[in-house]
């Protein structure tokens, strides 16, 4: 990136919710106190494309922070210069689903595994994740 060459750093930080339902609701909300409202469409195109950058362009930022905000704003991923900084152990949905490819595979997963007793433990960890991530609709 030719700014970086300038002297400029790229500080990303990205906000995001598990379900869309939220954002549909916060915009309903929103409206009927006098704001204006958008079309589910639109959220849901502007949701999608934003977790696609965020995908295609993770690697880039000097500093990347991830915040949940499905209930309370909260900080779930920071990346200062290339070292993980932070990062909670049960990942939200939206950052499983969308930047596992980008994170290793026993943190996608469940960071919780490395520090489990038994094969046992980490295979019911592993699919306490999998139903998390794709849940059965009985």
């Amino acid at each position: 990136m030719a700014f970086k060459k300038l002297g400029y750093r790229f500080e990303l930080i990205f906000l995001s919710t598990s379900e869309l339902t939220i954002l549909y609701n916060r915009v309903v909300n929103r409206h009927l106190q006098g704001g204006h409202f958008v079309r589910e469409d639109v959220i849901r195109g502007r949701y999608e494309a934003g977790l696609h950058l965020l995908n295609q362009f993770f690697d880039q930022p000097d500093s990347l922070t991830l915040i949940d905000a499905t209930d309370r704003l909260s900080i779930v991923y920071k990346r200062i210069d290339g070292q993980i900084t932070e990062q909670i152990q049960a990942l939200p949905t939206w950052v499983l689903r969308s930047l596992s490819s980008h994170l290793s595979a026993a943190i996608a997963i469940n960071p919780a595994a490395r520090s489990a007793d038994t094969i046992g433990q980490v295979r019911a960890m592993y699919q306490q994740q999998r139903e998390k991530i794709n849940p059965t609709n009985e």
